[in-house]
């Protein structure tokens, strides 16, 4: 818990003292009736809840951040009712709870944050992720669309074409002395996070000029571009960077969907076929389709279509979502012009 940011040491030690004094929190109102609010103000609440430390209490952490203000004063009263020598309504004899028993918190109704903002959350009040890291839920897309990964980048040759993916982390912004051919001077340094570390980019001021708007602290993201070794570590000179939706555009090759027997009917093919003619582009698409024979010992049989007139689509996190959710993810296989993938078995 040090390792908090914005949380003092008199406050984490005296939430510890009176669990250790008088056993575990129950719920976000019993833990703040039970520590002075002096120590226990309500940015330190947020903040604990942004790590995590209430998720023990079962609700999430949006309904405990909706619930902060009314659990602070219902604090400030209960203390301030202690120093006059009085009981809160909560301390009344005629309200008093059976030892045992326990009062059942209400909190308002509010959806769960995000994964990512979750992990925004931690970030900024660790320093570091905690549960899991952003890059997580796209590696397989970044394996995909990746050739190398930035631990090979130091044993590359000077010059040589890369292809790496990762997370945009520390930016710095510049200017040439001497202006571009198109009479751009302004240039970026980015940290790209990524698989085997970290590697520095540069996008020169014609690049910058093309989609530097896309350089954006924690942008997942795909860089083309060449290893550059004069520096004590090696460096990628950024040609082109690419996010995650127009990676899946240009590099998807095929979308592979399967239809399964005993799990798929003629209702899904119809969904299937309306949201892929909502998404009309290049990219093929190829059916698979399991059936049997009629015979008394049926034999499972895979057949692999290509449907009447090439039917094709553009590929996007949107349409591989849409088709997810209507066949299921193990289904369907966005297949990658950079690596070979199989398709769905």
């Amino acid at each position: 818990m040090g390792a908090i940011k914005g949380v003092g040491e008199s406050a984490l030690q005296e939430v510890i003292n009176e669990r250790e004094d008088n056993g575990p929190f129950t719920d976000i109102f019993n833990l703040t009736e039970r520590v002075d609010p002096k120590n226990l103000t309500r940015g330190t609440l947020e903040i604990l809840i942004k790590t995590g430390a209430l998720d023990c209490f079962g609700p999430n952490r949006a309904q405990h951040t909706a619930t902060v203000d009314r659990a602070v004063q219902a604090a400030i009263s209960k203390f301030r009712d202690k120093k006059r020598g009085q009981k809160s309504l909560f301390d009344d004899d005629s309200e008093e709870v059976e030892e045992g028993e326990t009062t059942a918190v209400v909190l308002p109704e509010a959806a769960d944050w995000t994964h990512s903002q979750k992990l925004a959350n931690e970030k900024e009040v660790f320093g570091f992720y905690l549960t899991s890291h952003p890059l997580t839920q796209h590696a397989e897309n970044l394996s995909q669309f990746t050739v190398h990964n930035i631990a090979d980048l130091s044993g590359m040759n000077d010059k040589a074409d890369v292809i790496i993916g990762g997370m945009v982390g520390s930016i710095k912004k510049a200017r040439t002395k001497k202006t571009s051919r198109n009479g751009h001077q302004d240039y970026v340094n980015f940290d790209l996070e990524g698989v085997g570390g970290i590697v520095r980019c540069i996008m020169w001021p014609e690049e910058f000029a093309r989609s530097g708007e896309k350089v954006v602290t924690e942008q997942i993201c795909i860089v083309r571009g060449r290893v550059d070794l004069r520096g004590r570590e090696a460096n990628v000179i950024v040609n082109k960077l690419l996010t995650m939706e127009e990676a899946e555009k240009e590099f998807t090759q095929q979308v592979a969907i399967k239809f399964q027997r005993g799990r798929h009917s003629e209702h899904e093919m119809r969904v299937v076929r309306e949201i892929l003619d909502r998404y009309p582009g290049p990219t093929e698409v190829l059916f698979v389709v399991e059936s049997t024979d009629d015979t008394e010992n049926p034999v499972l049989k895979r057949y692999y279509l290509s449907p009447p007139g090439a039917l094709r689509v553009s590929a996007s996190p949107k349409l591989r979502q849409e088709l997810a959710h209507a066949i299921g993810e193990d289904q369907l296989q966005f297949r990658s012009a950079q690596k070979s993938t199989p398709v769905p078995r």
